[in-house]
């Protein structure tokens, strides 16, 4: 591949652009110029990549206002935002609002404005015990992907409420590949839909696929051992996937624990106090449809935000572990900077168009509210909804259409 230098610059009018949004993600210098080798074939010195930063006006730190800061942090703090902490909630000015802010202002601001709802945050972390944890061991990204779904949203049996949340994470790297929300995630067709979509954009299938034993899977196991038939390693084919037990799928069962207390907790509130309060009722179907409506696309906002923050975060060196530390998405993007290497296979496009035929996945999910209930509600919309109107939207539309 030949290399772009400094005359293709002009004609490529999105690189501040791109180099803002990775300074926003916390990348290093030399983590941008890897990123621009790959993403823009664009190779660069150090010095250059300063002396263009600092000619597009993009810094790390900006001098922002403590005013500024407090009331993108009051916004956060009226949705899951009060779940996190300082760390976070700094990448989160970062990435979701452009703010460049210091970590020490964010925490100054917290501290004066918001100390009780930290307190009561670091409370709720005191006395938990941790038991021995195995060790787990990876050869690069791709090697496995861990797969599972989470239920808790859906309330008691699985039947209270109409949020099914399905994720993957890449064992090298920690990177969550997806997280997705859909009124079921025990259906085969949705589960393989997700990893069709992102085998699509990688380009890439794993060597291995890991998961709980369930039907839920078995679309997704098809294909993966179709894209792995013609592979001569000791994987390959029906060695492609690996069922086992909850238990025994930590990287990402330990993983929703983050979730569950970053996001989903407030969710499950918010849920819970329509019902408790008389304004859901989990067996009406016109309950559930003006729930979907008004909190499906929040939802899958938040889910995308979180796992944004989360492969952009940086995961510190713990006491004999022998996966690397790093960013997620670095760790995912570059193995040879940490020893690894790419463990995936390439996927040809004839076999991804075979894969989509075969599973019928290449077209979107079905809408999960019913079309009539959905150009009624259209229609009786009057301002966008979000976090702050949210409740009261879905308590309009229960009422009109009662």
């Amino acid at each position: 591949m030949v290399l772009q230098f400094y005359n293709d610059l002009f004609a490529m009018d999105d690189i501040p652009d791109f180099i803002f949004n990775l300074v926003t993600r916390g990348k290093t210098n030399n983590m941008i110029l890897e990123y621009l080798k790959k993403e823009r074939q664009i190779a660069w010195s150090l010095s250059t990549l300063k002396r263009r930063m600092l000619s597009w006006g993009i810094t790390r730190y900006e001098n922002i206002s403590p005013d500024e800061v407090l009331a993108a942090i009051k916004e956060e703090m009226k949705g899951p935002g009060k779940l996190v902490g300082i760390k976070a909630m700094h990448r989160r000015l970062r990435q979701k609002y452009k703010i460049l802010a210091t970590r020490d202002q964010v925490e100054a601001v917290m501290v004066v404005n918001f100390y009780e709802q930290m307190q009561i945050r670091r409370r709720g972390r005191l006395g938990r015990s941790i038991g021995h944890r195995r060790k787990y061991y990876s050869m690069g990204p791709n090697w496995f992907w861990h797969l599972d779904g989470y239920d808790k949203l859906m309330g008691y049996r699985k039947k209270e409420y109409p949020f099914s949340i399905h994720g993957c994470i890449d064992g090298f790297s920690r990177k969550i590949l997806w997280l997705r929300v859909y009124i079921t995630n025990n259906n085969p067709k949705v589960i393989c839909k997700y990893f069709y979509d992102t085998v699509l954009q990688n380009k890439v299938c794993p060597s291995r696929t890991r998961s709980d034993y369930g039907t839920e899977v078995t679309d997704l196991v098809q294909a993966q051992m179709f894209l792995r038939r013609n592979h001569t390693d000791p994987y390959c084919f029906d060695g492609s996937h690996k069922y086992g037990t909850s238990m025994s799928n930590q990287c990402i069962e330990s993983w929703w624990t983050q979730l569950r207390k970053y996001s989903a907790e407030y969710w499950r509130d918010q849920f819970k106090t329509l019902k408790n309060e008389g304004l859901y009722d989990p067996d009406c179907e016109l309950d559930r449809s003006c729930l979907l409506y008004v909190y499906m696309p929040l939802l899958e906002d938040e889910l995308n935000c979180f796992a944004d923050e989360w492969n952009s975060h940086r995961i510190r060196k713990q006491k004999e572990q022998l996966r690397p530390n790093g960013v997620p998405e670095d760790l995912y993007q570059f193995p040879e900077l940490s020893g690894a290497r790419e463990m995936g296979w390439q996927v040809s496009t004839e076999d991804l168009e075979s894969f989509a035929k075969e599973k019928n996945v290449a077209a979107p999910l079905p809408d999960y509210i019913s079309p009539a209930f959905r150009k009624a509600a259209d229609d009786e919309l009057i301002d966008d909804i979000n976090i702050n109107n949210a409740r009261q939207t879905y308590i309009y539309f229960r009422h009109i259409f009662t």
